[in-house]
């Protein structure tokens, strides 16, 4: 799955095209039985535009005095052009700039263009109903009443604008941020992906959708720690030790011997960090599987509707990804213990490692021993 295109708000949505349909309706009707008195030339379309404004402001939450006004100016600025003879520039205008209001900086713009093309639209459409035999018998605020819910229709089409977002997908994101993996870790990680991707059909924000996304995303965190683990060769400290043996049970220099040992010690403790990491990785990896097979058995259970073991495989889903997170901190931190203790003890030979463990003191006896 990518980037999605997601409708959202809908309550909101069918409040705002219900009050813009009917603010239009009744807008159009009114002014079209005023049109004689008033001279007010496309009474359908002016009406429809005030009263389809009026209606969005009247539906909005936080319904606000100042937009509303803001909306009326912009009708009255995009309407003038009227006396240009040029209707569906004039309602173009007019609702590209009222619907723009209270938009959003990151909408204004689409808002805009949306609200433009519903004006042209809405012209043509008041014009075809004004005009057509079947409302020529109507009576005047009839006729006005519909060219003015046809107006409101093109506004309420604009409107839908307003409640599209792109939804990015964070499991696509975080699988893109990972590093290259190889082996188990790998494999379980595309197997993870591949649950996600099955949940494709369930609608954004349903609690099963996003325990599997958080589970999946716990997965490739606790991977993304597996990889930026060190991985130290303890056959490598092995054959260190073992030659450092030999070295003490041959030498007779006492403060030479002291210093072997010392670097040995150095290296036992190396030993002990990198067998530390060891455990860490495989309970990691272990537990990985466990958290992939417990996602696998869950979205079953939620295909099949059987709610009664979507619930308890929910809960199993849950403890594992909290144990899983567990072990990748562990890990980190058995990690970090691991470089701090490694940083200063990674001496290239025996010679050089004892030379590093060697104290002031003990090295200005050595120099000022007689050289054998």
């Amino acid at each position: 799955m990518t980037t999605a295109l997601r409708f959202v708000d809908h309550p909101a949505f069918h409040r705002a095209s219900i009050a813009t349909a009917l603010g239009a309706a009744a807008g159009a009707a009114g002014a079209t039985a005023l049109a004689g008195p008033l001279g007010l030339a496309a009474p359908a379309l002016v009406g429809g535009v005030v009263g389809a404004l009026a209606g969005l402001s009247w539906a909005e939450a936080g319904r606000s005095a100042g937009r509303t006004g803001l909306r009326l100016c912009a009708a009255a600025a995009g309407l003038a052009l009227l006396a240009t003879g040029q209707p569906a520039l004039a309602v173009a205008v007019a609702l590209a700039l009222g619907l723009a209001i209270g938009s959003g900086r990151r909408r204004v713009a689409v808002v805009g263009v949306a609200g433009a093309v519903a004006g042209l639209v809405a012209a043509w459409a008041s014009a075809r109903v004004m005009g057509a035999q079947e409302t020529a018998s109507l009576a005047a605020p009839l006729a006005g009443a519909l060219a003015g819910a046809a107006v409101g229709l093109a506004t309420t089409l604009a409107l839908a604008a307003r409640h599209l977002t792109l939804a990015p997908d964070p499991v696509a994101a975080a699988y893109r941020a990972l590093p290259p993996l190889a082996g188990e870790a790998r494999d379980l990680v595309e197997r993870g992906r591949a649950i996600w991707a099955g949940t494709a059909e369930l609608p954004v924000g349903d609690d099963n959708r996003e325990l599997v996304k958080d589970g999946v995303l716990r997965l490739f965190g606790v991977a993304e720690r597996l990889a930026a683990a060190p991985a130290v060769d303890g056959g490598g400290i092995e054959r260190r030790i073992a030659e450092l043996d030999h070295r003490i049970a041959g030498c007779g220099d006492a403060v030479a011997r002291a210093q072997y040992v010392e670097a040995r010690a150095a290296l036992v403790d190396q030993r002990r960090y990198v067998d530390r990491v060891g455990a860490a990785r495989e309970r990691i990896v272990a537990r990985m599987h466990h958290c992939v097979a417990t996602l696998e058995t869950f979205k079953l259970a939620c295909a099949q509707l059987d709610a009664t073991a979507a619930a308890r495989e929910a809960a199993d889903a849950r403890n594992a990804m909290s144990v899983l997170g567990e072990l990748g901190e562990g890990l980190a931190i058995a990690a970090g213990a691991e470089g701090d203790g490694l940083s200063g003890l990674s001496a290239s030979s025996p010679a050089e490692a004892s030379a590093a463990a060697a104290s002031p003191a003990e090295a200005s006896a050595a120099a000022a021993s007689p050289a054998t």
